[in-house]
């Protein structure tokens, strides 16, 4: 998928889940939406134009979704750090150093596009994550966490949409080689956005609901709310996954 189909699927998605407690911890939200609105785009870091590379999302047109690229000015920087300080090293740690019977290799939807590649992401990221804000004197353990989970989470949303495509996903690369793809086909020659935007939509009226109800009905605790986003979530995926992009299991 394009860079803007991730970022808006990916932090549409974690909305659904944590907007419901933004009246409690509003800074706590929106840091957990920025570390996703990241983490939707940097597994695309082992591409050479991707738009993590970039202070702007081209394609997100008017309205709500443009408020996404306010996160933009953090992209170039998260996108040439993870390429240079943290995809390449770690392809060429792995192949020289730990594995013997496996070579990773570097090339589109390959280690940063898998379990180990995210992992090895979001922990280094952290290692260099602290003593940047230590020394800005930013340094807020709490929101750094936050920031990392939001981070993790759209970049697995990320690997959950590309799963969707013809091309898919080899989620446990170099270990093994099954994939999960779908049928949906998203190129900037041939784009075909129905899908995608139907469950934009979908998403939308979701958020929407997960972020007004609390407010109308106060009797009730607001993590039940986000609970319910959770689920909702998970349903909207599987049922996306499975009836519309019609994802399957190959080796």
């Amino acid at each position: 998928m394009l860079g803007r189909h991730h970022l808006t699927l990916s932090v549409g998605t974690v909305a659904l889940i944590v907007l419901p407690l933004f009246t409690l911890f509003p800074n706590e939200t929106l840091v957990v939406l920025v570390g996703s609105a990241v983490g939707s785009l940097i597994p695309d870091a082992d591409s050479p134009d991707a738009a993590i590379f970039h202070s702007e999302v081209r394609g997100l047109g008017d309205g709500i979704a443009d408020l996404l690229n306010a996160t933009a000015i953090l992209f170039p920087a998260f996108g040439y750090v993870t390429k240079y300080l943290i995809y390449k090293p770690a392809v060429w740690f792995y192949d020289e150093i730990v594995f013997d019977e496996h070579e990773i290799g570097e090339r589109h939807r390959g280690f940063l596009h898998s379990f180990l590649g995210l992992g090895t992401m979001t922990v280094l990221s952290a290692v260099y994550l602290l003593p940047i804000l230590y020394f800005l004197e930013l340094l807020w353990l709490v929101g750094m966490g936050l920031f990392l989970a939001g981070y993790l989470a759209g970049a697995i949303l990320h690997l959950v949409e590309d799963s969707c495509t013809k091309t898919g996903i080899q989620w446990n690369y170099p270990f093994q080689d099954w994939k999960v793809n779908g049928q949906i086909t998203t190129t900037a020659r041939s784009e075909d956005m129905r899908y995608q935007n139907g469950f934009l939509t979908v998403l939308g009226v979701g958020v929407a609901a997960t972020f007004l109800v609390p407010t109308m009905v106060s009797q009730v605790p607001t993590f039940v709310f986000s609970i319910a986003g959770l689920v909702l979530a998970v349903l909207l995926w599987i049922v996306f996954g499975k009836f519309v992009a019609k994802c399957a299991v190959s080796a």
